[in-house]
């Protein structure tokens, strides 16, 4: 880019907004909010501005934040690749906060777009934009044009990292963006690109945190519970599940075809726990240790509802098994076992490699339940203490002897091992 006039009086009076403000709000839409209200405070007029952010997510590729002054209809262009969408309202206008799944990158509708060249290491790409023109070098100019654009400009977010986003700026103003104008505004962007790459990072790291030990674990660990040996003892019911014939799918088929199945048999499985609130702390190859805390909720109320959420694991396996033999595919088959009781939960592990998980003896019994209900014919084993809080629809199979426990214990099923909805 073009050097930067630092010393331009509105640059100077930006940059003092920007340490003693922008630096503190508590998002990235509140920082793009403030940037754009401070450009119109510096007469440096934004009638639309767009601005694309890439994720570390296995599930979202980018973030697009887009700003419409007041009296402009917030329009996205429709794209399979759209997740989500959230409308912030603010005083002056709208910004939408989109979030796209992978695909976008490559596409050829950014390919015609002028953040591709950006990304390709343009500088800046300026346009002024004239009612009678017919003729428009991107897609966006002419978007822009009918709604009585008069210049845009787009500019790079270069990170500390290395890393570039981008971002495109458009206005009404009679004389298009004027030199002082693009002077603000490339010197501004320059301090935008450090709050974002801020908020980017908290994001990334929140995400990761989240996807690989749980969202209430990884809210955890964010908030510094980092410290080996730093546990707590809390009551929960232990979900302990196990893919049956895992072993011998592995033995006959390629590895990659088995290990396809398996991301199916885990996103069904998940998703009910997931959405139950329940916490995934640990895949153990093709086993599922979770857990659903009774803190903010009594025994009574959750305990059923994990066997709920079992049962309807179930009909999430029947329906997946039925697209699988449609496509002549082996059956996926499972076990699961509940049992209540008190665990540890917190950082275990050596000090330069921790485990943020439960252990103890109720774990240690919910997994050797799971043990039996091959042996049992049953997709879904209870405990005892599982069942004390169900006062209907277990059947009690018998007393059986768990390893490592020295009675036998009561085991119990559900009498339908499926559900409707969790």
């Amino acid at each position: 880019m073009d050097k930067i006039e630092l010393q331009h009086p509105k640059l100077i009076q930006f940059v003092q907004w920007f340490l003693t403000e922008g630096r503190h709000v508590k998002t990235a839409v509140e920082l793009v909010y403030g940037f754009i209200q401070q450009l119109h405070s510096l007469e440096v007029s934004i009638m639309r501005a767009s601005i694309t952010l890439r994720t570390l997510h296995p599930q979202v590729e980018t973030i697009s934040l887009k700003w419409w002054e007041q009296g402009l209809k917030p329009n996205l262009h429709e794209s399979p690749t759209l997740l989500s969408v959230q409308h912030h309202s603010f005083p002056k206008g709208v910004i939408t906060e989109a979030i796209y799944t992978f695909g976008i990158f490559g596409g050829e509708r950014h390919q015609r777009s002028p953040f591709y060249a950006l990304l390709e290491g343009a500088d800046m790409i300026h346009f002024d934009i004239t009612p009678e023109q017919t003729e428009f070098a991107y897609p966006i100019l002419k978007d822009m044009h009918a709604l009585g654009a008069t210049g845009y400009v787009a500019l790079p977010l270069d990170y500390n990292s290395g890393l570039r986003e981008t971002c495109g700026w458009t206005t009404k103003h009679p004389e298009g963006f004027t030199p002082e104008a693009l002077t603000v505004l490339k010197g501004a962007v320059v301090y935008l690109a450090m709050g974002l790459e801020y908020h980017a990072n908290e994001h990334k790291t929140a995400s990761l945190l989240s996807i690989y030990l749980g969202r209430k674990t990884g809210k955890q660990v964010l908030a510094g519970k980092v410290l080996r040996g730093d546990v707590e003892s809390i009551k929960a019911v232990i979900w302990y599940s196990d893919l049956r014939g895992f072993t011998r799918l592995s033995e006959i088929h390629e590895s990659q075809q088995v290990v396809a199945w398996l991301n199916d048999y885990f996103e069904v499985v998940m998703q009910t726990i997931e959405q139950a609130h329940g916490e995934i702390l640990k895949l153990i190859g093709d086993a599922i240790l979770a857990i659903f805390p009774l803190a903010t909720c009594s025994g009574r109320e959750m305990i059923p509802k994990a066997l709920k959420v079992a049962l309807h694991a179930n009909a999430a396996l029947e329906a997946l098994n039925q697209q699988r033999l449609s496509q002549k595919l082996p059956s996926l088959e499972h076990g699961i076992a509940l049992h209540v009781g008190t665990v540890q939960y917190g950082n275990i592990g050596s000090p330069q490699r921790l485990d943020f998980t439960v252990i103890g003896q109720a774990v240690n019994f919910a997994s050797r339940l799971e043990g039996l209900c091959s042996h049992l014919g049953q997709r879904v084993l209870v405990s005892e203490d599982v069942a004390q809080q169900i006062p209907k629809g277990l059947t009690k199979l018998g007393e059986f002897s768990l390893k490592g426990i020295v009675q036998p214990q009561p085991v119990f099923a559900p009498v339908s091992d499926t559900c409707s909805s969790p």
